[in-house]
């Protein structure tokens, strides 16, 4: 859902984190220094693409799929630290559309989480296939849920910490999600903070 709502409005611009190989065959470890975070990802499946808007904020990593198995699927991290910097569509990706300028994300309890409007928007159209749910990732507490759209099924996460929240997006078409699942979520429990 993510990636067709930011598709149009994005354009490459040069490489702001560090991909580095890891002793293992064909895993490498993206870096983002600024918004302090890191991924690993074998880059035998997946493309590495660092993106953002024009204002420079928003999407920091797509990691589309390459190859037979993985071309029709994607990771995509959106990643913040200015609110008040975004764009007013990813606001709503990011569920803040309730914070005033220059205000600090703060983690909104589950049951907040599950009232925001971009959420009763996808559960109104019948795309959300599961509730929002507290989970771990990267020692982080998130927001977890998943959908179904036009054929295609997503995850997403939501991640907060400090000024920094992340957005995780997980698609792939649903008929494949079996076969290319699971390398997907084992990119989002990679996800790590970093100093």
């Amino acid at each position: 859902m993510l990636a067709i709502v930011l598709g149009a409005a994005l354009v490459l611009v040069a490489c702001a984190g560090r991909a580095s190989s890891d002793s293992a065959a064909s895993q490498r470890t993206y870096s983002s220094p600024g918004f302090h975070y890191a991924v690993t990802y074998d880059d035998a499946a997946f493309a590495a693409r660092l993106e953002s808007d024009a204002s420079g904020s928003g999407l920091d990593l797509l990691l589309p799929g390459v190859g037979k198995v993985h071309a029709d699927a994607q990771v995509l991290i959106v990643a913040a630290k200015a609110p008040a910097s975004l764009p007013q569509y990813l606001r709503g990706e990011f569920q803040l559309t309730a914070l005033r300028p220059r205000q600090a994300p703060r983690r909104p309890s589950l049951a907040a989480f599950s009232r925001e409007p971009y959420l009763r928007k996808l559960r109104a159209r019948g795309w959300l296939t599961s509730r929002p749910r507290e989970v771990t990732l990267g020692g982080l507490p998130a927001f977890r849920f998943t959908m179904r759209f036009r054929g295609v099924s997503a995850v997403d996460y939501a991640l907060y910490r400090g000024a920094f929240i992340y957005a995780i997006n997980l698609e792939a078409p649903s008929k494949r999600w079996p076969a290319v699942g699971p390398s997907l979520e084992a990119v989002a429990r990679s996800f790590a903070v970093t100093p």
